[in-house]
């Protein structure tokens, strides 16, 4: 038999995938630039402050018997704990000159949820007992941080000549974080640090809201927000010192699936 001399390199899974990122990505940046080719030149950016309230899931989680029943971080379920936190967000409106009202829109937020009240009431008795045990001691619990980025539309329509009301959709994509929980103690000759720090996770997310304008200036906003569904995944390290020894251990850690969604209510400045 004679050999052609080539060879037909086997496709891995992960190369799949990375071109099927790639392919996203692309598509994405492609329709964003689309949508910047049709929309007219003219322009408003606005910059939106306000409340972020956790619904469903992501605002809930059990604390019964003095222990964390049921949370994400702890526990493989669905419960984010999140409490009241708040929201800052960037958006471009561009008018469409063929339909009258109609705009497309391109918004970033981040959005900062720390834990609910049941949480909090936890690990301040928690730490009352590393007080109890340790010298010194500090603890420091997770927070949610969430960044959307969406592409969508904005219809709006003049009730006064100063007051108009407004309506949008939107869809992208979400980077979700998750600032690390963290624990320490020390006395005289021990010291002892336990630490779960959280890998950020991306999700599609989506948006619907409403409001109203003042004088083409201010706005107040009410918004829904669906940020998508990502796995719970980490690493936890542990450090150890006593009478001169010295124990590191590290794990990785799978939890649940956590879904952010929220209603924001926002102040805006236009310019």
């Amino acid at each position: 038999m004679v050999s052609t001399g080539t060879h037909r390199q086997k496709l891995r899974p992960i190369d799949v995938c990375r071109a099927w990122k790639m392919k996203k990505t692309m598509m994405f940046l492609g329709l964003v630039f689309a949508v910047a080719g049709i929309a007219n030149s003219q322009s408003q950016m606005s910059i939106k402050l306000g409340g972020a309230f956790p619904m469903g899931d992501f605002g809930e989680a059990r604390v019964s018997g003095g222990d964390i029943d049921r949370w994400v971080l702890m526990d493989n379920s669905d419960k984010g704990g999140a409490g009241l936190g708040f929201s800052l967000g960037l958006e471009n409106r561009w008018a469409v000159s063929s339909v009258d009202g109609l705009g497309v829109t391109l918004s970033l937020d981040a959005i900062y949820n720390g834990l609910n009240d049941d949480l909090n009431d936890f690990f301040e008795d928690f730490q009352d007992e590393l007080d109890d045990e340790f010298s010194e001691s500090s603890l420091a619990t997770p927070k949610f941080i969430n960044v959307p980025l969406m592409l969508g539309v904005n219809y709006s329509y003049g009730l006064t000549d100063n007051l108009s009301a407004f309506a949008g959709a939107g869809a992208g994509a979400n980077l979700r974080l998750i600032t690390p929980l963290t624990m320490e103690g020390s006395g005289r000759s021990y010291e002892y640090k336990e630490s779960v720090k959280y890998d950020a996770a991306v999700s599609f997310a989506f948006r619907v809201g409403a409001g109203i304008t003042i004088k083409n200036k201010y706005s107040l906003s009410l918004d829904y927000y669906a940020l998508g569904s990502s796995k719970v995944k980490g690493e936890l390290e542990e450090y150890e010192y006593e009478g001169g020894y010295t124990d590191r251990d590290t794990e990785n850690i799978k939890a649940g699936k956590i879904a952010p969604t929220l209603l924001l209510l926002r102040l805006g400045i236009m310019f």
